[in-house]
Order: structure tokens, then sequence, then C-alpha cells
């Protein structure tokens, strides 16, 4: 019996190299000696993520106010206030999502979920990792059954 050659496209990424992508961690560090203010970092990771987005803020702000849906404008001076190292300002936790649904991103979740020593898995993510954890029992079954079938030989 031959054992028939995987042909994958060549800009097909790899169950190893989606794994490998997956834990990437470009996210700043948690600030050290117990202290729990990450202002400059989340500023900085919504930065990261408006500039990832090839969007102006003018865009992200329309596109937001659309997804609320609760009457509110998010306005470009509203996303700048977000952003700059100066301001008082925050972006309140019930737009975080509408802002990552804007720029087409999980990027504050991840960051959010690293504080916490965890790892956010996305559906994407969790269904390979099910496919990886399903490889490798189907390889393990495979291996039992030739080995049961050379017992009874």
């Amino acid at each position: 019996m031959t054992r028939r050659r995987q042909v994958t496209h060549p800009q097909q990424m790899t169950i190893d190299d989606y794994i490998a992508d997956v834990q990437k961690d470009n996210f700043p560090s948690a600030p050290v000696n117990g202290s729990c203010n990450v202002d400059l970092q989340l500023r900085g990771v919504i930065n990261e993520v408006i500039r990832e987005s090839r969007k102006n803020r003018d865009q992200i702000g329309e596109l937001m106010t659309a997804s609320l849906d609760n009457g509110k404008t998010i306005t470009k001076v509203q996303i700048d206030s977000w952003t700059r190292a100066d301001s008082d300002r925050h972006i309140p936790l019930e737009y975080i999502h509408s802002f990552e649904v804007a720029c087409n991103s999980t990027a504050i979740t991840e960051y959010l979920c690293k504080l916490h020593d965890g790892k956010f898995i996305d559906r994407r993510s969790h269904d390979v990792m099910d496919l990886g954890q399903l490889q490798v029992l189907k390889a393990q079954l495979a291996t039992k059954e030739r080995e049961l079938k050379r017992g009874l030989a």
C-alpha cells in the first residue's frame, strides 16, 4: 500500500503554521509591581487596532454608531480622546465590542485575556484545535487497529 502525499495550495497555511500564528503575542506586558493601571497599554492597543484597520477615525465612528443602534453618535473627537496618553477619557466598556467589530479586530479582548494569564481563542482557532485533536485520535485509532489485526493474524 502506498501512502498518498497530501497536496496543499502554495498559499494555504498548514495547521502547524496556523497554531504558531495563534500563539503569537504582540501585546504589551501587564504593568509590574502589582499595578493594575493598564491605561497606557490599552491606549496603545487601541491605536494599533486603528492603524491595522486601515480606516480613519471618522469611518470607525460611523461604523460604531451604526452598530450600537442606541441613538448615540461616536465621533472622531471621542476616539481621539480614547487614544491620547494625556486624556482622562477612556473607551467605555459597552463600546469595546462595537469598536472591535468596526475595526475587524479582537485585539482589546485578546489583551484583556492576557492580563488574566489567559488566551483568547476565537471560533476558527477552536475549530482548528478540535480538528488537530481529531486527527491525532484518528491516527491513534488506526495504529491500534493495525496492532489488533496483527495480533489476530
